[in-house]
């Protein structure tokens, strides 16, 4: 990912983020530890989770060595599973655009609650923005998912929990963030219990509401 026009992590084109993981030594059968998709699998509990279970570890003070070019091949699928700023702010034909109709598609914020409720700083500009969170968008903290211990929560618990959000299946479901980082964490999750949900990622987030539209984060407005 790198800085684009409006989003803080913007998504390389398939052509370059190729030529990148090619550079790292992957290949097509490799299965990669920290990810999402066919061969990827996130590491429960990030590294300190490992580190305490007594699995090897290494440090690299000198230069790394060599790495042959690997041969892994890029799908144009990300577009299957982000939404962008046009998505969701075009008026559809009855003159409604998706953050106007959240009683058919279902927005959650994965910030903490305290950010989307206005009891937290979330870096805003509140020059332009006065609000906290985006009318029509519902609250889906994405650290609740995580235990005390860093790992992220059964499956039982992790559906308990988005029923008590009122997490709609039969809807589509649309995730964002500040940044994006914590909406892709908050869609993996969901995807994991729920893999055949309509899910989007809004990857520009509110960072980007907030250059291009600052006006619609008006929700949460302290009187």
């Amino acid at each position: 990912m790198a800085p684009g026009e409006f989003e803080r992590f913007s998504f390389l084109e398939p052509e370059k983020f190729q030529q990148y993981v090619q550079s790292l030594g992957i290949n097509n059968n490799d299965h990669i530890c920290y990810g999402h998709g066919d061969n990827i699998s996130i590491l429960n509990g990030g590294l300190d989770a490992w580190t305490k279970a007594g699995y090897e570890t290494e440090s690299l003070i000198d230069s790394p060595p060599k790495i042959s070019v690997g041969n892994w091949t890029a799908e144009y699928s990300l577009y299957d599973h982000i939404i962008n700023f046009y998505d969701l702010t075009t008026k559809d034909r009855s003159g409604k655009d998706v953050f106007e109709k959240s009683s058919d598609v279902n927005i959650f914020d994965a910030r903490p609650s305290a950010q989307f409720n206005n009891e937290a700083d979330s870096g805003f500009d509140k020059s332009k923005v006065h609000g906290s969170h985006i009318s029509g968008t519902k609250n889906l903290p994405c650290n609740e998912f995580i235990d005390s211990n860093g790992f992220i929560l059964t499956e039982n618990k992790i559906k308990e929990k988005l029923d008590s959000y009122g997490f709609d299946f039969g809807k589509p479901n649309v995730t964002l963030c500040g940044m994006g980082n914590q909406a892709s964490m908050l869609a993996t999750i969901i995807e994991s219990v729920y893999p055949n949900a309509e899910l989007k990622v809004y990857n520009g987030s509110l960072k980007e509401m907030e250059l291009r539209a600052p006006e619609r984060i008006n929700g949460g407005v302290k009187k």
